[in-house]
């Protein structure tokens, strides 16, 4: 009879143990969230792209981490633009992004903090802003040097951020390692809600395990990725699945932050250096700028200027061999086109002819740039098909 008892007790003991470690987990985590969220700071820039023979500009928000006292964040490589070449099926698309205007914002506050782009490390996917002025403020910054490597099934917390709309509120999430990957890089799979790349991961005693990325590693072993969220965003497709996060541990990311201090410290140098003689080329600047802007801004000049790319294009693309055809760059004969007009590049000219002309004058403007270049496009491809065949 009372081994029976105990028997029937057993389940009841177990799921008051189970209960106790949920609860035990769930105050650790309060606990990393309330010590480690000001550590997360949300990084604002304007991203611009060309893909596919089209610019686009959006704005975006990502969450980083501080991990200098000086204002050097640590974030998502992906968010920081470079050149890449996307396999889509059958077809090849060239995507050349760059960012500006970056910004940082602390916890909740107003006030935006301007920063530059200091380092990326392309093989790890992490990117570094710096920001130029702090003004007095005091951070805190991520300690590396404090956490063990990770293990396989260890349980692990990260902070993150919401957006705007929701005051940029922290929240954590918990993930642990589901494998190990030894070469070329060692790092560990990530299994559970916790996907932030550039971000890091603390065990339960809030030791910093190790940071969430997604390594730039093809296939063959060379660095090849590309930020597919944000490409299908970009192009108003929405946003793709979620790439597969990786652990890096502590220590690995901890020699990328030296590099980046250092390349920091030369960028914000290089911004005090050129002070006074900036503002004397800036002013320079302006009056070239001023003395170019001389191009009005009308319908027909608008469709002459990008007529007159597309067609110098055509002309350069027909007279390369067949083989070097792939590198004659559309978009390099538009930027110049705009250039020589006064304009920075193509984007530049955009914004402001759709200013100039207002919503419907620039569609329609744009309509006829679309014909005109499919009339250029099918007279170029008849006269490559004749020359092939030797009429």
């Amino acid at each position: 009879m009372r081994i029976a008892s105990i028997a029937w007790a057993l389940p009841v003991i177990a799921a008051v143990f189970a209960g106790a470690s949920a609860a035990q987990d769930g105050a650790a985590c309060k606990e990393i969230l309330n010590s480690k969220s000001a550590l997360i700071v949300t990084v604002k820039f304007v991203l611009k792209a060309e893909v596919m023979n089209e610019s686009h500009e959006q704005k975006m928000e990502t969450p980083g981490v501080v991990v200098d006292e000086t204002g050097l964040i640590m974030l998502n490589g992906a968010a920081l633009g470079g050149s890449k070449t996307i396999e889509a099926g059958p077809q090849t698309i060239e995507m050349k992004t760059t960012v500006d205007d970056i910004k940082v914002v602390f916890g909740s506050e107003t006030e935006e903090y301007e920063a530059v782009l200091a380092a990326k490390d392309s093989k790890l996917n992490l990117g570094f802003v710096q920001i130029k002025d702090l003004k007095g403020k005091k951070i805190q910054a991520l300690k590396f040097a404090e956490g063990p490597d990770p293990e396989v099934g260890q349980a692990l917390t990260g902070i993150s951020r919401l957006g705007r709309r929701f005051d940029y509120a922290p929240y954590f999430q918990t993930a642990m390692p589901c494998g190990e990957v030894k070469t070329p890089i060692q790092m560990w799979p990530l299994c559970g809600g916790f996907a932030e790349a550039g971000l890091p991961l603390f065990d339960r005693s809030g030791r910093t395990v190790g940071v969430a990325a997604m390594p730039s590693i093809s296939d063959d072993g060379s660095e090849d990725t590309v930020n597919a969220n944000m490409l299908m965003s970009l192009l108003g497709m929405g946003s793709g699945a979620k790439t597969l996060c990786f652990l890096l541990p502590a220590r690995t990311v901890s020699e990328t932050v030296e590099k980046a201090r250092k390349q920091a410290v030369e960028a914000l140098t290089k911004i005090k250096e050129g002070g006074k003689e900036g503002e004397k080329e800036g002013e320079k600047g302006a009056e070239k700028e001023g003395e170019k802007q001389a191009f009005a801004m009308t319908k027909e000049n608008a469709g002459k200027l990008y007529v007159e790319a597309v067609e110098a294009w055509a002309r350069e693309f027909k007279a390369a061999k067949p083989e070097d055809r792939g590198k004659v760059d559309f978009m390099g004969f538009l930027n110049n086109a705009c250039s020589k007009a006064g304009f920075k590049d193509w984007p530049d000219f955009c914004s402001k002819a759709a200013k100039a002309l207002g919503p419907q004058g620039w569609s329609d403007c744009v309509k006829e740039f679309t014909a005109r270049q499919t009339e250029i496009m099918k007279n170029l491809a008849d006269e490559i098909q004749k020359a092939a065949e030797g009429k």
